[in-house]
């Protein structure tokens, strides 16, 4: 039987093509991969013996490994992208033949190649540790001995600068070995326990940025980084990881309080800890600070906006540990989580309208306490985003909970309901807690559900046209009731007021739409 007409022409080019000139003909190279996929799949024993095929297909492996060690950055790159088109196609018969390219792609990540090579072996490892999983002894033979050191040359390549310098890589390159390596994490987590603590030393600074970091961390980043850092539970020895998770979450709370120790010192707090918690004396200076350089410590910050971002990323965090798998049963420490979102609730900015006061502290200067005020709102929904992953995480053992954090949501929706975020938050998080305990809450409960009711339908209103632009302002009391749209009268042109503003003449139409200032769904 004749050799497939692209192995045939693959193997022509490999060996006619000058190897600095691979990378540009790489896609072409990659299509006639992925279209020998039965060739490069079929068991040896099952191939005709008087067929070109299994020559074509030794020639093709033997040269991709001659490209993957030589000393051509070119070469080992299109080498890097053929062994991933190979691995994706070529079944059982290519994973059990890729024990050279393991070795070569972690070299390849030990050498100065471009960060274009680095990224892509570090794709096409995860890819073929992740498929040897099926097969225990291939990962007895291949993954357990390679496994190790491809963590180590991750690390070394993350590896976190000194102080105030910036990263020797780009954060998505950060990003894509925290993938990796959570993913592995899960797969082979005695082969990388040795590794755990430099996983944690290396990503720590990436859980909670601030802006007093020497670097801006992208979103995707800190959640790569959440989630190693959660998973790591499972490297734990023998049937420990359930405490380990355990450990880690609590640890996540008591950073919480001590950041809040900092940031509320502007402000005297009535809340008393329902579990123990005693709070740190505040630490001297002009402005609020945090954390320290020590190999446990996150990052150093300075200043209210620093530390309400470092307050939001530790709430995100503990949020995170809802969302990610654990590899046995856990303890989920729900009066201490309750405990410091009941704290951080206490304290709301204060409103003109409103007859309660917040006591503050008179040797804190006024500006300090304004940008307090104005950090808040961002604080709060990271609360009741923490209070909508755990009820997702509980489902319905989360019913006892609801009225406790009813309370806290009304709380702050009422306090910042001017800020779409707020009521957009506070929206999702009501509609899960009336499906899950409705019929249950207590009549007192239900009634301080009025004014989110009644921003609700003015947040409809607008979003259809059917609200007058001097109404949409939510209401600021139950009491509060909605206007409709009526006809309204245009100036006369004659009067004096109309002379000043020429716009008044352009009102809308009776029904016109307002733009929603919420999340369209």
């Amino acid at each position: 039987m004749a050799a497939p007409p692209d192995l045939r022409v693959l193997c022509r080019r490999l060996t006619s093509t000058p190897v600095d000139e691979l990378p540009r003909v790489c896609p072409v190279l990659v299509s006639h991969v992925l279209r020998c996929g039965p060739a490069l799949s079929a068991p040896q024993d099952a191939k005709d013996k008087a067929s070109e095929t299994p020559m074509l297909v030794h020639k093709l492996r033997t040269h991709i490994t001659t490209l993957l060690t030589g000393k051509n950055p070119a070469g080992r790159f299109a080498a890097v992208c053929l062994v991933k088109a190979v691995i994706d196609v070529g079944g059982w018969e290519s994973l059990r033949a890729s024990h050279p390219w393991l070795r070569g792609l972690i070299g390849v990540l030990q050498k100065p190649d471009p960060l274009a090579s680095k990224e892509l072996s570090i794709v096409t490892l995860t890819k073929i540790y992740m498929l040897l999983q099926g097969y225990p002894t291939l990962v007895r033979e291949m993954a357990t001995p390679t496994v190790p050191d491809y963590a180590t040359a991750c690390l070394q390549l993350i590896k976190a600068p000194a102080s105030g310098k910036p990263l020797k890589v780009p954060a998505s390159f950060v990003d894509t070995v925290a993938c990796s390596l959570s993913k592995l994490v899960v797969l082979y987590p005695t082969t990388l326990r040795p590794k755990a603590a430099e996983m944690k030393a290396a990503l720590r600074a990436y859980v909670a940025p601030t802006l007093s970091d020497a670097s801006i961390v992208p979103r995707s980043l800190r959640e790569s980084a959440r989630r190693l850092f959660i998973l790591l539970s499972y490297t734990a020895p023998k049937n420990g990881s359930s405490d380990e998770w355990a450990k880690a979450i609590r640890l996540s709370i008591l950073d919480s309080h001590a950041t809040v120790d900092q940031i509320f010192r502007a402000v005297v707090e009535s809340w008393e800890s329902a579990t123990g918690y005693r709070s740190q004396g505040v630490r001297a200076g002009p402005e609020p600070s945090g954390g320290g350089d020590s190999a446990e410590d996150l990052p150093f910050w300075s200043g209210v906006q620093a530390g309400a971002e470092r307050l939001v990323g530790l709430l995100e965090f503990l949020a995170a540990y809802f969302d990610n798998p654990t590899k046995a049963p856990v303890t989920i420490p729900v009066g201490e989580l309750l405990d410091l979102t009941a704290r951080i609730t206490l304290v709301t900015p204060p409103s003109p309208t409103s007859e309660e006061t917040i006591e503050t502290n008179p040797a804190i200067g006024r500006d300090e306490k304004a940008e307090l005020w104005s950090v808040l709102p961002d604080i709060h929904i990271a609360v009741l985003r923490l209070h909508h992953a755990l009820i997702r995480r509980l489902r319905e053992n989360a019913a006892p909970l609801a009225t406790d954090i009813l309370d806290q949501m009304v709380r702050v929706s009422n306090a910042s309901r001017p800020v779409p975020a707020v009521r957009e938050t506070a929206y999702a998080l009501t509609q899960d807690l009336l499906l899950l305990a409705g019929p249950t809450l207590p009549k007192l409960t239900v009634d301080s559900l009025g004014p989110l009711i009644q921003s609700t339908c003015q947040d409809i209103l607008l979003a259809t046209g059917h609200l007058k632009p001097d109404a949409q302002q939510p209401p600021t009391s139950a009491t509060t009731t909605t206007t409709i749209t009526k006809q309204t009268p245009k100036p006369n042109p004659n009067s004096a007021s109309a002379s000043t503003n020429a716009d008044a003449y352009a009102l809308p139409t009776t029904g016109a739409p307002f733009p929603s200032s919420l999340t369209p769904p």
